[in-house]
């Protein structure tokens, strides 16, 4: 049986989702990095948090990869995120 507690949590942190992708799609439009590197942070570790690991991956290597390519190449992986954060 799963806590009930820990589901609403984890429902409250998923309606914060959208909020964060745009604010990184704003950062990749604006170019800047720290942005993207500080979001794609708090979506790792709040992903992590929760048991969700496919998007922390995605969230780190997103983090990890913003000083090495190009921001247009970002935009999939945050598509790729924010997908995984609405199944």
């Amino acid at each position: 049986m799963k806590d009930k507690s820990f589901e609403n949590i984890r429902a409250l942190a998923a309606a914060d989702m959208p909020g964060q992708i745009a604010v990184l799609e704003a950062a990749i439009c604006d170019a800047n990095r720290d942005t993207v590197r500080t979001t794609s942070h708090q979506i790792s570790g709040r992903a992590t948090s929760f048991g969700c690991t496919d998007i922390s991956a995605l969230a780190s290597e997103l983090e990890r990869s913003v000083e090495k390519t190009s921001l247009s190449y970002s935009v999939d992986s945050v598509n790729r995120i924010y997908n995984l954060s609405v199944l």
